[in-house]
């Protein structure tokens, strides 16, 4: 799933020279004027060069050494990425493991503080916050057997429409409604639809306590068990206003 952010504009190499980096001429490998920074017991350079998957990147290189070891470092980094800040993350990133420096430069310091720019880092976040909720064994299973024998006599376009109020967990069949009682953070801000028919899937026992149900890149999860689904528009009115609705478990309406 992409995670929606600026267009990658920024020249890494143009970040590194103003935050001191000087000019290498020493490195004829680099298809650019190469740059290097002191870091007291090693010298980090850096310069463009075309990898193994046949992009232009920048390629962060060096030899790291301190009174116990020795070693060689080399990472790719974009040759343009969103920021100035998501530069120096991606720098810092690279050097995570070398902390034994005599000199620690300010924008190190910066970049190891920016880790959440870092497009992995965005994407476990916004993985995180994806629309979730958790119910009870006890009310998943019952539920499950009904979901289970609806999908065996369902039409071909038949969907299942899923919703999480803040409480309660909307199941919406063509001919009728289920609520079950569920936790979560926050109401999901738009409802899914899955195959009614693809519902076949789900288990006949459920091993957790507590069941997930969520929505992330395209799927809906249920428990272990994932279903292609869609965004569309969630239930306008509340569970106590529905008609036809059954409620699973022993949530007010």
């Amino acid at each position: 799933m992409s995670i929606p952010g600026p267009a990658p504009i920024v020249p890494v190499m143009d970040v590194l020279r103003e935050c001191g980096w000087v000019a290498d001429h020493d490195q004829p490998w680099s298809e650019e004027p190469a740059l290097k920074y002191d870091l007291g017991n090693f010298e980090v350079r850096a310069g463009v060069m075309t990898n193994g998957h046949f992009r232009r990147v920048v390629n962060v290189c060096g030899v790291y050494s301190d009174h116990r070891s020795i070693a060689e470092i080399g990472f790719d980094v974009p040759l343009f990425v969103e920021s100035r800040e998501q530069a120096l993350a991606w720098v810092a990133y690279g050097l995570r493991r070398y902390r034994m420096l005599e000199i620690k430069p300010d924008w190190l310091e910066e970049g190891r503080q920016l880790q959440q720019e870092l497009p992995w880092e965005r994407r476990r976040a916004a993985y995180e916050a994806r629309p979730r909720a958790c119910v009870d064994r006890m009310w998943m299973k019952p539920l499950g057997k009904v979901l289970r024998e609806a999908a065996a006599s369902a039409s071909e376009d038949a969907h299942c429409l899923i919703h999480f109020d803040g409480s309660t967990v909307r199941f919406e069949l063509p001919a009728k409604t289920y609520l079950v009682q569920a936790d979560g953070s926050e109401p999901w801000p738009h409802a899914v639809l899955v195959s009614l028919r693809e519902l076949q899937a789900l288990p006949q026992r459920w091993m957790q306590s507590t069941i997930n149900v969520s929505y992330w890149d395209g799927q809906v999860t249920i428990g272990n068990r994932r279903f292609a689904a869609s965004f569309t528009k969630r239930p306008g009115a509340t569970s106590s206003d529905e008609t036809g609705s059954s409620l699973i478990s022993g949530a007010q309406t």
